[in-house]
C-alpha cells in the first residue's frame, strides 16, 4: 500500500510528533515509527484508514484500544500515550517496540520447549490478569498479538498488544455489541461462548485463548483444525480438541492437565481466573521465571494486581543474580521439581557438604589422638635376669697385655652364672684371640693407634 494513500508520508507532523517511516500495514490501517519533536523520543503511531474512520462503530472500537491500554498500566501490556485525529485519520500514540511477534517465532522454530513457552506466557498471563481486574477482556489473544520486544540490552520483554476489540465497562460505552462485532476476532482462538454469543463473553474467554496459544507453542499446531470455517467453529463449539499428549509426548502431565482445563467447553469448568492458570503452570517454568513471578501469583486473598509486587526487571535479567546455576536444558522437568521446586544451588550445596565433611573428619582425628594420649603408656624396659648379670670389671681388663706384664698385673678369668651353669671366660694372654676380643671393647686410644700405624693413602704418600 502506498504511503500517500494513508496520507502520512515521512516528515508529516501529527501534534508533537513527526513521521519517520512506515512499519507495517494492516487491513484497517497502518503503524508508523515517529519521533517526538522536542524530546527526540521514538514512538509508534497507529492509524485508522479514512474509510473506516467514517464508521462510528469501528472508530469507537479503535479509540477503545487506547482507553483500555492506558487503564491497564502493566509492564507487559503495550502503553498508549495519546489518541487524536489528523484530518480524517484517527490515530493512537504508543510505545515503540523492537522485536518480533510470537507468531514469527512459532513459524520459524515450529515448536518451543515448555520452559521457553512459560518464559513468554507467564508475563503475558500477568498482563491479561491485570486487564481483567480493570474489567477489560481482550477477546483477540493470539500469537500475532503477543510481541516479543527486545530492549537495548538484548532482554526480551513480552508485550500484549492490540486491544482494539476489547470489551470493557466504561461510562458512556454501549452495553451491547452490534452485529458488526461478530466478524471480529480469530476463530482458531475463540472460545465456544464467543462464537455462540459474543455479547456475553467474560475473562474466561481470554483464558480459553491462552490455552490455545499454550497448545500451539509446544506442538506447532492448533487444537482445533478443519478445512472450512464452519467445520472449525463446529469443533470449537463441541469441544473436540486434539490430544496434546499425542502431539508431543515430552510435555509433562501437569502442563497437559492445565491446558486441558483451560480448553474446557463450559466456562465454569475452566480455572477461576487467569491467575489460577498461571499458578498451576509456574512450577514448570525455569527458575528465573519462578523467582520473578512467584510473589505475583501467590498474593493475599482479594489483592488487586496494582497492589502486587511486579518484577522491576524482566525475568531474563535475574540470570545475573543466579549466574552460578546454568539454566536447565529446555524441555519437561522431572516431577519432583514440579512438586517441590527448589532454588538451592547444587554447587553451593556440594561445597557446604565438603566443608562439613572436613570439619567432622578433623574433629574425629582430634578425639582419636586425645583417646590415645590417655590410654597408651610406654611399657617399662625389662630388667636383665640376675643369672645373666655380668660381673663388674675393673680397668685392668682393658689394658693391653704388654702393659699388664710391665705392671705385674694378673687379670683373673671372668665368671658368670647362666641358665646352663657356670661359664668361665679366660682373659690371659694365651687365651684365644676371639675370647680376648670379646672382652676388650674397642677404645678410642687403640683405634687412634691402629689408624696411625696404617700406611698412608695413595694421595698422601710422598712423591
Amino acid at each position: 500500500m502506498d504511503l500517500d494513500q494513508l496520507g502520512l508520508p515521512p516528515g508529516t507532523k501529527i501534534g508533537h510528533f513527526k513521521i519517520v517511516r512506515m512499519v507495517g500495514v494492516g487491513g484497517m490501517g497502518a503503524v508508523y515509527e515517529a519521533e517526538h519533536i522536542d524530546l527526540r523520543k521514538r514512538v509508534a503511531i497507529k492509524t485508522l484508514k479514512p474509510e473506516y474512520a467514517k464508521n462510528s462503530e469501528i472508530k469507537e472500537r479503535f479509540l477503545r484500544e487506547g482507553i483500555a491500554a492506558s487503564k491497564i498500566r502493566h509492564p507487559h501490556a503495550v502503553d498508549v500515550f495519546d489518541v487524536g485525529r489528523h484530518g480524517n485519520i484517527a490515530y493512537l500514540v504508543m510505545e515503540y517496540l523492537d522485536g518480533e511477534s510470537l507468531a514469527d517465532v512459532i513459524t520459524r522454530e515450529r515448536r518451543l520447549s515448555v520452559g521457553r513457552t512459560l518464559d513468554v506466557m507467564i508475563p503475558v498471563m500477568a498482563a491479561v490478569n491485570a486487564a481483567h481486574h480493570e474489567d477489560i477482556v481482550h477477546r483477540d489473544l493470539k500469537p500475532e498479538n503477543i510481541f516479543l520486544a527486545t530492549t537495548r540490552d538484548g532482554v526480551v520483554v513480552p508485550k500484549v498488544v492490540d486491544f482494539g476489540i476489547s470489551k470493557l465497562n466504561i461510562q458512556g460505552a454501549r452495553p451491547r455489541l452490534t452485529a458488526t462485532d461478530n466478524v471480529f476476532g480469530t476463530p482458531e482462538y475463540m472460545s465456544p461462548e464467543q462464537i455462540e454469543n459474543p455479547r456475553d463473553v467474560d475473562a474466561r474467554a481470554d483464558q480459553f485463548a491462552l490455552g490455545v496459544i499454550l497448545f500451539e507453542c509446544v506442538t506447532g499446531a492448533l487444537p482445533f483444525e478443519s478445512d472450512s470455517m464452519y467445520g472449525l467453529m463446529k469443533e470449537v463449539v463441541e469441544g473436540r480438541a486434539r490430544s496434546l499428549r499425542t502431539m508431543n509426548v515430552l510435555v509433562p502431565m501437569e502442563f497437559i492437565g492445565a491446558v486441558d482445563r483451560a480448553l474446557q467447553r463450559r466456562p465454569d469448568d475452566r480455572f477461576p481466573s487467569v491467575a489460577h492458570l498461571a499458578r498451576e503452570l509456574l512450577p514448570l517454568a525455569p527458575r528465573r521465571t519462578r523467582t520473578a513471578w512467584m510473589p505475583v501469583f501467590e498474593p493475599s486473598a482479594g489483592a488487586h494486581p496494582s497492589e502486587l509486587p511486579t518484577p522491576l526487571v524482566p525475568p531474563a535479567m535475574i540470570d545475573a543474580v543466579l549466574a552460578d546455576v546454568p539454566d536447565a536444558t529446555p524441555g519437561p522437568l522431572p516431577v519432583v521439581r514440579v512438586q517441590h521446586p527448589s532454588t538451592v544451588d547444587h554447587r553451593a550445596r556440594s561445597k557446604r557438604s565438603f566443608i562439613a565433611s572436613v570439619l567432622v573428619a578433623s574433629a574425629a582425628g582430634m578425639l582419636v589422638a586425645h583417646w590415645r594420649s590417655l590410654s597408651v603408656r610406654p611399657a617399662p624396659l625389662p630388667s636383665m635376669p640376675p643369672a645373666m648379670a655380668l660381673p663388674q670389671a675393673d680397668g685392668t681388663h682393658f689394658l693391653p697385655p704388654e702393659h699388664r706384664a710391665a705392671a705385674g698385673v694378673t687379670v683373673p678369668d671372668l665368671r658368670f652364672e647362666s641358665a646352663h651353669g657356670p661359664t668361665v671366660l679366660p682373659t690371659s694372654d694365651d687365651a684365644p684371640p676371639i675370647a680376648r676380643a670379646s672382652l676388650r671393647p674397642s677404645s678410642t686410644p687403640r683405634r687412634r693407634a691402629a689408624h696411625s700405624a696404617r700406611p698412608p693413602r695413595r694421595s698422601q704418600r710422598p712423591r
